[in-house]
């Protein structure tokens, strides 16, 4: 049943299930096929749960079958979990060794996790590394311990360096990029507007075209006027307050017709070309 619920699980739910199966072996079956399962369960939970579940394994190991198989699971961890696990497993790897009376184990073990433990800021492992040496070690394995630390710190700061010399170049190139867009952006603004004056221009023109129509028109009309009123004054055809009135509304509400036209094809063009800035800026800020 185990082995059907295991097939389909996801790696999320996985480590319970693991763990309930392997207990179930211990009771009422074998050990070794105990091992096997917590074995399997260090390559199919989350990676974030592969520390844990290592420690588990290793504890049991240590309880069924003793040093030997435990040192063998150490080393599989070691060269299985990611860095930032690896450094404190070295340090539990080599606390046992010391236990076992395995200086020079341990201190080879102490040596590899050093690569992964940078002096400003694990302080606490090379803490443990000094006092290891202190009480075990002698003058000599102390001065190759300040040797590794050394080492390791030169070659943690040529990579906060060379991060650094990174970042500052990546920041640069997005400053630069940011002032390129935005002097793109002014530009594609600035034709914008030419582009709307030069599609509101013939309409402005016409629509003074026609103002200065109906200023000849009614500038006709008025000399006509006179000429009348020099032949006869008696027969003199003025038009009432409220024709004229008629006659100014009607060419104001050309002329507003005519500009509310102009409005609507500026808006239009306007939109549309908004629109293509927007996909423009989408596309070269991708």
């Amino acid at each position: 049943m185990f082995e059907q619920v295991l097939e389909t699980v996801p790696p999320a739910s996985a480590k319970m299930i693991y763990i309930m199966y392997a207990d179930l072996e211990e009771r009422y079956g074998l050990a070794r096929k105990a091992m096997n399962i917590y074995e399997r369960a260090t390559k199919h939970v989350l990676t974030e749960e592969r520390a844990g579940m290592y420690l588990i394994y290793i504890a049991k190991a240590t309880e069924f079958f003793g040093i030997s198989k435990t040192r063998e699971v150490f080393e599989q961890a070691i060269g299985t979990l990611p860095d930032k696990d690896v450094k404190d497993l070295c340090v539990r790897y080599a606390k046992m060794e010391t236990t076992l009376g395995e200086i020079d184990r341990a201190r080879a073990i102490y040596t590899h996790a050093s690569q992964y433990s940078d002096p400003r800021v694990d302080t606490a492992f090379w803490k443990g590394w000094s006092n290891f040496e202190l009480k075990h070690g002698s003058k000599d394995t102390f001065a190759d311990m300040l040797r590794v630390k050394r080492s390791v710190q030169q070659k943690y700061n040529t990579q906060v360096n060379f991060m650094s010399a990174e970042m500052l170049a990546a920041s640069k190139k997005a400053d630069t990029d940011e002032r390129g867009i935005k002097r793109r952006e002014d530009d594609y603004m600035a034709m914008l507007e030419r582009e709307a004056r030069a599609i509101a221009q013939p309409i402005i023109e016409e629509i003074n075209k026609a103002r200065e129509a109906k200023r000849e028109s009614a500038a006709e009309n008025n000399g006509e006027t006179l000429a009348k009123m020099g032949e006869n004054p008696e027969e003199i055809d003025l038009k009432e307050e409220g024709e004229e009135e008629e006659d100014v509304e009607e060419v104001e509400g050309s002329n507003l017709v005519c500009q509310r036209e102009c409005l609507v094809i500026w808006v239009r063009k306007v939109l549309r070309r908004e629109r293509q800035r927007v996909q423009i800026s989408e596309l070269l800020k991708g």
